[in-house]
């Protein structure tokens, strides 16, 4: 058996694997190996796909890169050689790796290089209709305006907070997640689920809001946001979320900035 773990890598400044970063555990991903097509899930930052056959020579890896909220540009198909243990003479050798004491299967990572156009990012956006009419959206020339205002309604441990005022207005275009924004907001709730709800700039003042996890429910309003899919939010909406442990609610006002307030 032939194991291969795939990992995204930043080949510009910082050599990282992006798929370690907040928001893609978890993350449904289509790709296709030798040209046949699979669907795989990343998990702690790696890609994982067995395949049988020791007479495979050649691997070659491609993405579906609409499997991604972001825009990444790579270098497809990726094209690995395989080379396989050779056998020893007067060895009784099984194949497959006997040699490493029963592991398995060769560990064969795939580098991806890539390379992401500045604050550009694409992303899956309704457009009315409960999330049936969907739009590919492209926040790079979108700025954050207003501010988020955040009610710990009830928490797991039971705790009091009080509310809190998260600014959107001034800020970098990038994603921000729900977890960094409560860090910054010095909330803490101990309770997973956040860091998989994703904030984007969005157009005619609205901020985008999108749901990856897999177990909170986020509403805007009384309408249950579906996963992987984002959702404007406009001045005097309200999203109301529940995190993974079923008990954690909070509410979000989204508001417009008052004069005064544009200044500090």
């Amino acid at each position: 058996i032939l194991h291969l773990s795939m990992r995204l890598m930043n080949q510009h400044g910082e050599r990282k694997n992006l798929w370690e970063t907040e928001g893609y555990q978890g993350h449904p991903v289509f790709y296709e190996v030798n040209g046949q097509p699979f669907e795989g899930k990343v998990e702690e930052g790696i890609l994982l796909h067995s395949m049988e056959g020791d007479e495979i020579q050649k691997v070659a890896v491609s993405l579906d890169m609409d499997s991604f909220p972001e825009m990444f540009y790579i270098e497809q198909p990726v094209e690995v050689d395989v080379e396989w243990p050779k056998e020893e003479p007067k060895q009784n050798y099984v194949p497959l790796w006997g040699i490493m004491g029963g592991l398995g299967g060769a560990l064969l990572c795939i580098f991806f290089l890539w390379k992401k156009r500045d604050r550009a990012t694409l992303i899956y956006v309704e457009k009315g209709n409960h999330g049936q009419n969907l739009e590919k959206y492209e926040t790079k020339s979108c700025q954050y305006t207003g501010k988020l205002n955040i009610y710990v309604v009830q928490s797991k441990s039971g705790k009091d907070y009080p509310p809190s005022t998260f600014f959107l207005f001034g800020r970098k275009s990038t994603r921000m997640t729900f977890a960094w924004i409560l860090e910054q907001c010095k909330i803490k709730l101990g309770s997973s689920g956040p860091e998989d709800i994703v904030f984007y700039p969005g157009a005619d003042k609205a901020v985008i809001v999108m749901d990856q996890s897999k177990q909170c429910t986020v509403m805007r309003g009384m309408e249950i946001l579906k996963k992987g899919i984002g959702y404007p939010v406009f001045y005097h909406e309200k999203l109301t979320i529940t995190l993974e442990d079923g008990m954690t609610e909070l509410e979000i006002h989204y508001k417009n900035l008052k004069p005064r307030e544009r200044d500090m």
